[in-house]
């Protein structure tokens, strides 16, 4: 069972965890989602969740650390900010009152998209007050 030390213990002790197998991407993924689950109802700190995309990309970064492959965050979930494109969600900036653009087109490589072919998977964006936050696994390419 996992605990708030690894909650805590930052992006690279989460990728030394995974690297190790004292963790898997999966079981780290499902841990942080029940944290904000449980958490966020309080804090309110995440505008969307990716589950779904989370737990499908940290199953692929396992499979790729199982078959050896080494990447610095390879399977660690991140948080990205509102304000940041990820490929085929909606940047709306932490707000209703900006106007929400799909980024899904074809050829389009937001920051976030360019995180995920080299490292993470979102999981969610986090909201921010009035202005511009996504947690996903660092499933790199």
């Amino acid at each position: 069972m996992l605990d708030d030390a690894v909650a805590f213990a930052g992006v690279a002790g989460q990728a030394e965890l995974i690297q190790r197998g004292d963790v898997s991407a999966r079981e780290l993924v499902e841990f942080v989602l029940g944290r904000i689950e449980r958490l966020d109802r309080e804090l309110n700190a995440f505008g969307a969740v990716y589950a779904e995309r989370a737990l499908l990309e940290a199953d692929q970064a396992d499979a790729r650390v199982r078959a050896g492959e080494r990447r610095l965050l390879l399977g660690v979930p991140v948080a990205v900010k509102d304000e940041i494109d990820i490929a085929g969600e909606v940047t709306s900036y932490g707000t209703g009152a900006m106007p929400s653009m799909e980024r899904a087109r074809s050829g389009f490589r937001p920051l976030a998209a360019g995180c995920s072919a080299s490292s993470r998977a979102a999981t969610g964006c986090r909201g921010l007050p009035i202005t511009p936050t996504a947690i996903g696994s660092c499933s790199g390419r």
